[in-house]
């Protein structure tokens, strides 16, 4: 039997979200970073909030946009938080979440309750649990997308955040969603992409790619060949996070334990298998590969939406950080000039 991972061990022994009532007594008694033990600050990861060893006593917190869309409210929040409670600035990340840096730990509950009143969250954005699920920014509005997937990645959050169940997985885990009929090439490094397609009858639904990853050793994602009805693509994705969940390794080398890496042991047939023996039925077959994926798309620019002389624009946004002005500025403009809605983009931009 292969050695546990020392993660492992401190994860059985006290799980993430226990971890609240001890940051609670932190921020009350102020206590720094060197007093709080080395597994209780990845803990608190379970909550979003990471210590910074370059910034002495300071921590960053990660929020998440599901679908990549937020309110101005929202996108207020954020601002605020960063001037009141952090160093003045919000950072967009390549998952689509928004990042303040600079809390102590003094603040950080108060941080947390704030987002709360806004219905955001940065709960499970660290460490082995799913991290944001991505939609197309343009979902909603594109031109050329088969299906909306905003309320899917929402329902998807719900699925996961929160449960003792699903934010103990072996490592962490990436989601995206594509409506359009079209894939870029990071939808096939994800551990999950959800890619929409016209299947049987000409049915809209997904195809499904499991497997993919990013960083040093890339890899392309699997596709299983399989035609999944937008209705079912909760109870899917639940199905193969039991499996990942259930089968895959924890093992000391935290660099093989990715779903990738169950996969080339068992094969994508034997995760489908798998998949569909917890479902308790079959899904509907569809081999037919799908497109040879694009190159990277921008979203800086002007953009044509579906409603005749609607336009959607992306900001650039250098290196993918905002002061709190430009964002409050930005939440502003939404709400007096758009939709009153934000969308995070994968290259760190962001459109209204």
């Amino acid at each position: 039997m292969a050695e546990l991972s020392p993660v492992e061990i401190w994860k059985a022994a006290k799980h993430g979200f226990d971890v609240w009532p001890d940051l609670l007594r932190w921020a009350q008694e102020g206590t720094p970073h060197d007093r709080i033990e080395e597994p209780d600050l990845q803990r608190l990861k379970w909550y979003g909030v990471f210590w910074r060893k370059h910034d002495r006593d300071r921590y960053m917190i990660r929020i998440r946009i599901p679908g990549c869309e937020m309110t101005a409210d929202q996108a207020r929040a954020v601002a605020f938080a960063a001037y009141e409670a952090g160093h003045g600035i919000v950072d967009l990340t390549t998952r689509g979440n928004v990042q303040v840096q600079g809390l102590t730990i003094q603040k950080v509950p108060g941080v947390i309750a704030a987002l709360d009143r806004v219905r955001l969250t940065s709960k499970q954005t660290g460490l082995d649990n799913i991290r944001n699920v991505t939609s197309h920014p343009l979902s909603g509005v594109d031109p050329g997308e088969l299906i909306d997937t905003r309320e899917l990645a929402r329902a998807l959050t719900a699925l996961f955040v929160g449960s003792r169940e699903l934010s103990d997985l072996p490592r962490k885990f990436n989601i995206a969603l594509n409506g359009r009929p079209d894939s870029a090439l990071s939808d096939w490094t994800q551990d999950i992409a959800w890619l929409a397609a016209k299947g049987p009858a000409g049915m809209v639904g997904f195809r499904l790619l499991i497997g993919g990853t990013q960083g040093q050793n890339p890899h392309l994602g699997w596709q299983l060949p399989v035609f999944v009805r937008p209705e079912q693509v909760l109870d899917v994705t639940y199905r193969v996070l039991q499996v990942f969940r259930e089968c895959g390794s924890r093992s000391a080398k935290r660099t093989q334990v990715r779903f990738r890496y169950l996969i080339e042991a068992i094969g994508a047939g034997e995760v489908l298998d798998e998949t569909e023996r917890r479902l308790g039925y079959g899904l509907t077959r569809f081999p037919e590969p799908p497109p040879t994926p694009r190159s990277q798309e921008s979203f800086i620019g002007w953009f044509p939406q579906r409603e005749p002389n609607h336009w959607a624009v992306g900001v650039a946004v250098p290196m993918g950080r905002l002061t709190w002005e430009q964002m409050e500025g930005l939440a502003i403009l939404a709400r007096k000039f758009g939709d009153g809605s934000l969308r995070t983009a994968t290259d760190q931009n962001i459109l209204l």
